[in-house]
């Protein structure tokens, strides 16, 4: 496969399968059959996300609960916007880290599971130089 491709210098698999069948329409059905399989990838993986959003907005009162065609709807909009602008460099990934894990904390403590407990005296142990030893998890 490679040999031919290298050959009749093919760029893609429909170009290698016209070059191997010398078929324009066996190139069509196979851009065709790549084409139906990675729409239904990305239709699988945006029903996903949008199961996702649905779950977790469930708990957040003041959003109530949302219908799962809403989630598809935000989902993909995010989805759009992302691949719109590119992707996400490192820093802005950095950033998002920060942010989400500020508001993982924020929910968790406002629904009532606070994640991460730390006790107040950890923290004043560790900048009184004590270090963490005072530190106490599962209180």
């Amino acid at each position: 496969m490679r040999l031919l491709a290298e050959v009749r210098e093919s760029i893609s698999l429909p170009d290698t399968v016209a070059a191997r069948y010398d078929s324009r329409t066996t190139s069509l059905l196979t851009a065709v059959a790549i084409l139906l399989g990675v729409m239904g990838y990305l239709a699988t993986q945006n029903l996903a996300m949008a199961t996702v959003l649905e779950d977790i907005l469930a708990d957040v009162s003041w959003i109530g609960a949302l219908s799962i065609h809403a989630c598809v709807a935000i989902s993909t909009a995010v989805l759009v916007f992302y691949c719109v602008t590119g992707g996400i460099t490192d820093c802005a990934v950095g950033e998002l880290d920060v942010i989400g894990g500020l508001e993982a904390k924020a929910i968790g403590q406002v629904v009532g599971h606070a994640v991460g407990d730390v006790p107040g005296e950890a923290i004043a142990g560790a900048a009184g130089g004590e270090g963490i030893r005072r530190l106490s998890i599962g209180t």
